[in-house]
């Protein structure tokens, strides 16, 4: 029997003050407000556009309460108000379930989105997959911390170290790769 493991060369990147990984609406407008911060800003995308579930055709929820006060401001408001500029997003939609919903056009939603992230000056890794989490516990209070992400994509193995990782994937992939503690859904049922 042989032994079937392979070596891969490792490419050391460049150090950010924030990575984050999952480029849908929440790691979108998480790196715009670190940018507009200051930060040096690393975001990671599986896909080759940034998007995430806006790029399926859902729409956007909970914009309102449910008395109808809009109650989300922020970037993710900016994009609708590009959205609307462009035709690009319908109207706000009352929902008994979600508050609100606004459609919003996914080939519109892409092209802003790289707009607004290159107008940011964020290093945008797309078709990039994060395979490891650089974990550091050598911390004087016993607590793990990560330190840094290994990605591969068509460059390559690469390694980016950051001072803060930020786990905006829909499925946690991030806290998982780093064996962190992760609570699904509602303590009851898990939904």
């Amino acid at each position: 029997m042989t032994n079937n493991q392979k070596s891969f060369e490792v490419k050391e990147g460049k150090e950010y003050d924030i990575i984050i990984v999952g480029g849908g609406t929440t790691g979108i407008a998480a790196a715009v407000s670190a940018a507009r911060e200051g930060a040096k800003v690393c975001l990671i995308e599986y896909y080759g556009f940034l998007g995430g579930n806006a790029t399926t055709g859902l729409p956007w929820m909970a914009f309102h309460n449910l008395v109808g006060q809009r109650v989300i401001g922020g970037v993710a408001y900016e994009f609708i108000e590009r959205l609307w500029d462009v035709g690009g997003a319908s109207d706000f939609y009352m929902d008994p379930v979600c508050s609100s919903t606004i459609a919003v056009n996914p080939h519109w939603w892409k092209i802003i989105s790289m707009q607004e992230v290159k107008k940011e000056n964020i290093d945008v890794k797309l078709h990039s997959l994060v395979v490891g989490v650089d974990v550091d516990d050598s911390g004087s209070d016993g607590r793990k911390r990560a330190k840094g992400i290994f990605m591969t994509n068509k460059g390559g193995f690469h390694h980016l170290k950051a001072k803060v990782i930020m786990d905006c994937t829909d499925s946690g992939d991030i806290a998982r790769l780093s064996c962190a503690t992760m609570v699904k859904g509602r303590a009851g049922d898990q939904k």
